[in-house]
């Protein structure tokens, strides 16, 4: 329970920790998922490739205990953990991770050693170059009548 309460004011400071490295910062989160404290999502508009390395470096700065650093487009819902996820499985290049061993962490953490723990910044956005656009998986469902291929019983 701490964690989650602890959790909610250190987004006014990441927040800000992280508009000086990453000025097109839209929104923070810590979710319930890494129990609003492990985990930090970052949604930003990137203006150049790397800031969300220099972003993950600010969000370890502004809060010891954040483990996963995940920044992801403006236009994914960060409040949505299967929306960042896609975003990590579709974009993530894992040479372009911001791995950092040996950092202070949680004393709590199960995965700390003396609250050593090792952190990552996951750059899961699309390059600044690419032709895709975001991929809608539930676009024209609405459209499709079930009834046509499945019998009522």
């Amino acid at each position: 329970e701490h964690q989650l309460l602890g959790g909610l004011p250190r987004l006014g400071q990441i927040y800000n920790q992280v508009k000086t490295a990453c000025p097109g910062v839209r929104d923070v989160y810590m979710p319930p998922s890494g129990f609003c404290r492990a985990a930090c999502y970052v949604a930003i508009k990137k203006f150049v490739e790397g800031e969300p390395a220099n972003g993950a470096a600010a969000v370890f700065s502004a809060d010891p205990f954040v483990r996963h650093a995940i920044f992801v487009d403006e236009d994914v819902d960060i409040f949505n953990d299967a929306e960042v996820l896609k975003a990590v499985n579709l974009n993530m290049d894992i040479n372009k991770c911001f791995i950092i061993p040996n950092a202070k962490g949680s004393p709590i953490d199960p995965t700390s050693r003396n609250g050593v723990v090792t952190k990552i910044g996951i750059d899961a956005t699309r390059p600044l170059d690419s032709k895709f656009k975001r991929i809608n998986f539930n676009e024209g469902l609405e459209e499709i009548d079930l009834g046509k291929f499945f019998k009522t019983f």
